[in-house]
């Protein structure tokens, strides 16, 4: 019997590889190495709290600031692209799994050949398929995005080698997303897709933002920013959601729930999916904090500042 299908396999990102290496990508190579190499996200954490401790309060007290602006621009640059392109990757795949009731995927082995998956939220969250989130060029900028929160660490030396004020949401996001990614690559959760395709979403609309910034053309693009600060409380609102639905699926009594390619119940990692419910709704919380402080008190007491002055030209 003949399957409906309700997504064309030319949208296929797996069809697209950037570099020929991307075809035959595997991921559980590295995975495999990453848990081998499990003090890396120890060290890297060390280091860092080192750097947010240490460094402003002594290598910097006396110091004037870092010109850094070449510097900032190319960092964002690349980033931005970076961004873009993961996005083009798994945006799709996020999509056909999300959204698609039947698709017809392409397998990522260069062959051209083609499968049929089924979609939906249990799908998305349970039914863990490494073709399509460890494999070919998709599962490439999985793993990608996976090991770029070490690197992107380098926009806290940024801000403190320029003598910025370093907030507690900014490092706070960083450690924890670090060590998040790391345990859920290890642990093959199959959500991965959703919150890579999320994450390369966002931050390629962030730093295209940071870099206008630093090209001079701040007064241009600042009306953009509450919009940025929204689609990161968005994604956070988003995020929570689908930990909590791994929960449920995880935990209801009946687990009467399966997935096309598995047995029964959902294939992935309670302890991850726990981890990650409570690294979200901090973040939301944060977010909204961080969105009420900069523009609506901000307006607030502009707003004030504007009735005081008209009373005194009265």
């Amino acid at each position: 019997m003949t399957q409906e299908l309700s997504y064309n396999p030319q949208y296929d990102p797996n069809r697209y590889p950037l570099f020929d290496f991307m075809r035959t990508f595997e991921g559980e190579s590295v995975r495999l190495w990453m848990c081998d190499h499990i003090e890396v996200p120890v060290l890297v954490a060390g280091a860092y709290f080192f750097l947010i401790i240490y460094v402003p309060d002594r290598f910097m007290k006396n110091r004037e600031p870092f010109q850094l602006k070449n510097f900032n621009r190319v960092w964002n640059l690349t980033l931005a692209l970076y961004s873009l392109v993961g996005a083009f990757y798994t945006v799709p795949m996020m999509y056909m799994n999300l959204f698609s009731k039947n698709y017809q995927a392409v397998l990522p082995d260069g062959s051209g050949r083609t499968e049929i998956r089924h979609g939906g939220l249990f799908n998305t969250l349970c039914d863990w398929n490494p073709t399509e989130y460890y494999d070919g060029p998709v599962g490439f900028f999985v793993s990608a995005f996976i090991l770029s929160k070490i690197p992107e660490m380098i926009d806290t030396i940024l801000i403190i080698l320029q003598k910025k004020q370093l907030i507690f949401l900014h490092w706070y996001h960083h450690i924890t997303v670090m060590l998040y990614c790391w345990h859920a690559y290890t642990r093959r959760i199959s959500g991965g897709i959703v919150y890579a395709a999320m994450n390369y979403f966002v931050h390629s609309i962030m730093y295209s933002y940071y870099l206008m910034c630093t090209l001079g053309l701040r007064k241009y693009v600042r009306p953009f920013a509450p919009l940025i600060t929204f689609l990161q409380i968005a994604q956070m609102v988003a995020g929570t959601f689908f930990e909590v639905a791994c929960l449920y699926y995880l935990y209801r009594p009946e687990n009467k729930g399966h997935a096309y390619d598995r047995s029964v119940g959902c294939d992935t990692d309670p302890t991850n999916a726990r981890l990650g419910m409570m690294m979200y709704m901090t973040y939301y919380y944060m977010f909204c904090k961080l969105f009420k402080r900069s523009y609506i008190d901000k307006k607030s007491v502009s707003r004030e500042g504007q009735a005081l002055e008209a009373k005194k030209q009265k």
